[in-house]
């Protein structure tokens, strides 16, 4: 019996040490160990796996769409002296279509002295470099020219948020209307709705007219032809040249009989100088 009970205590105590020894294989949290020749603990770290960006395609880039996030206006002005101002203005028209340009308005002065143009011209934002470079070199001579950058981000931003406002406002006052009851209640909702459709519409134009402003750039074109040193001196004949000498040499008579109003002390003491002369010639 005691043999038994030896052998029986041996199989369990074998039995619970297995157990014990797998139980503190299990208890490592991320850690692994193995046992080297010398009997001791070598720590293998679990590293985790590193997340890379996938690679790149060569020529793809990814592209920031500038109108998106900013909003500019852009405005600028040529004024140039032309060679012939209607083969000009007929290059400017033959240009702006190119570029989807068109000119807003158009102003022809003429006098005896001089051809003018004034144009104002809407380019769409993403060409108006082009455009303005194109222009400016299109003349005899540029007198000047300038080209102005405004950020409009903020007020546009300011604008869209406050119709937002507005219409959620105004749907709220909707779902008040059709639940009001008394009349009194009605005419207030419907006073305070048409006082809120007013600043909506005012809001919605003044963003409007923004778009439009950051979609077409603006151009101040001025261009002229000076006529003084071609027709007319052409027109110049005997009969003018005659008429502009009597014209000069009545300038310069004029001038000499100023002049001699100018010397009347010396001239009064040279007349009277003569005068005692002759007075005293007699005697």
């Amino acid at each position: 019996m005691t043999l038994i009970r030896n052998v029986v205590f041996a199989t369990h105590f074998s039995i619970l040490m297995i157990v014990l020894f797998s139980c503190e294989n299990y208890k490592s949290d991320g850690f692994s160990y193995s046992i080297g020749d010398s009997g001791e603990y070598e720590e293998m770290l679990d590293i985790p796996i590193t997340e890379q960006a996938p690679p790149r395609i060569n020529g793809q880039e990814e592209q920031v769409d500038e109108m998106g996030l900013k909003k500019f206006i852009k405005t600028g002005g040529v004024e140039f002296e032309s060679k012939n101002v209607v083969d000009d203005f007929v290059r400017i028209r033959q240009i702006l279509p190119k570029y989807k340009a068109y000119i807003e308005s158009e102003n022809q002065v003429n006098n005896r002295y001089q051809i003018t143009y004034t144009l104002i011209i809407k380019v769409p934002y993403l060409v108006y470099d082009s455009v303005f470079h194109q222009l400016s070199n299109i003349g005899k001579r540029v007198d000047h020219k300038y080209s102005n950058i405004e950020d409009v981000t903020s007020r546009y931003s300011d604008l869209e948020a406050k119709i937002e406002t507005k219409k959620l406002l105004e749907k709220r006052y909707r779902e008040l209307l059709a639940k009001a009851i008394s009349i009194k209640d009605m005419l207030e909702i419907e006073k305070s709705l048409n006082d809120l459709r007013a600043e909506i519409d005012l809001y919605e134009s003044r963003f409007k007219v923004l778009k439009q402003q950051i979609k077409y750039s603006t151009l101040h074109v001025r261009f002229y032809e000076n006529l003084e040193s071609n027709s007319l001196q052409n027109e110049k004949g005997f009969f003018v040249k005659i008429g502009n000498a009597v014209k000069e040499g009545f300038i310069l008579l004029q001038s000499f009989i100023v002049f001699m109003f100018k010397l009347w002390p010396f001239i009064l003491i040279l007349v009277v100088g003569i005068f005692v002369w002759l007075r005293i010639r007699k005697v």
